[in-house]
């Protein structure tokens, strides 16, 4: 028996990682069986037992504990359920684009509320910097920094930070994620510096990003560590966690612990220390906001 990592998925055949080289396999019966839904049962980055067959093939024994997950919330039927993405990550890089898609600072939100829920680091990644002028960006870079996140701001036709981001990535497990057409694969290409990754350029309809990544896919990285493109997620909705909300915006949380009621929202209830910290321009009227602003989006 063998340890090995699922680094792709396809349909009912799992390619995973072992020290004896990549094993294509399928479900031993009896978790085939116990099975809900084999799309989203075993995940990339999931740790297996597996049993080697013959030549490149193999049988999934086990699953391991998860140590981390990386969660979206979709809808089937008339239930909302949670959709793990990947598992067993160190740190998500939400790569978002400053123009052709641009950006959204609540769908930023999203992807950073999702990686705390689940265990991960958060890091912003601002990209196709080389189309507007950095200090247009000056506002929302501070809004996530003042949050305590990590900003890169990159530009593979300029090669501005890819360096400052292989040193991010060194040696340690990461997923890239954000919407369709944001420069994700580009810049797993510009870091590896070979055009492994599939790339397409943005539609022209309301310049929305096209699916080049058709599924997650774990590559090895030259400097140690290893990365997972993921397919763009259009829509992004994060599992309903108020507290993971929260645990958000850190300095918001500590304060809320001072207001009068424990449920207070921070919008109208008397002696709330959130809103005083507001008015005395201890808070940033952005982040109070944006906070409201997906607070209410998961009621």
């Amino acid at each position: 028996m063998l340890k090995g990592l699922v680094i792709n998925t396809q349909k009912n055949i799992y390619n995973v990682k072992t020290e004896i080289g990549v094993l294509r396999c399928t479900l031993r019966g009896k978790l085939l069986k116990n099975r809900q839904d084999i799309t989203s049962f075993i995940v990339v980055g999931d740790e297996v037992i597996v049993e080697k067959l013959q030549n490149d093939i193999g049988i999934i024994l086990e699953i391991c504990e998860r140590k981390t997950k990386f969660c979206r919330e979709v809808t089937e039927g008339n239930k909302n359920l949670e959709h793990i993405i990947a598992s067993n990550i160190e740190q998500v890089i939400i790569v978002c684009s400053v123009k052709n898609p641009i950006y959204h600072l609540r769908a930023i939100d999203r992807f950073i509320v999702s990686a705390i829920s689940g265990g991960i680091k958060p890091i912003v990644c601002f990209n196709k910097i080389d189309l507007i002028n950095q200090s247009d960006l000056e506002s929302d870079i501070n809004y996530f920094k003042k949050r305590g996140f990590d900003v890169i701001l990159t530009s593979v036709l300029l090669k501005e930070s890819i360096s400052e981001l292989k040193e991010v990535l060194k040696n340690k497990i990461s997923v890239f994620s954000g919407s369709s057409g944001v420069g994700k694969s580009s810049l797993i290409n510009s870091i590896k510096e070979e055009n492994i990754a599939k790339t397409n350029e943005v539609g022209d309809s309301r310049k929305k990003g096209k699916h080049t990544t058709t599924s997650s896919l774990f590559y090895d990285l030259p400097f140690g560590g290893m990365v997972l493109d993921t397919p763009g997620l259009r829509g992004f909705r994060v599992v309903d966690k108020e507290d993971e909300v929260k645990n958000s915006f850190q300095d918001i949380q500590d304060l809320s612990q001072m207001c009068k009621f424990n449920d207070c929202s921070h919008t109208v209830e008397p002696k709330c220390a959130v809103r005083d910290a507001l008015d005395n321009g201890e808070i940033d009227e952005k982040i109070y906001k944006n906070y409201i602003r997906l607070m209410k989006s998961l009621k």
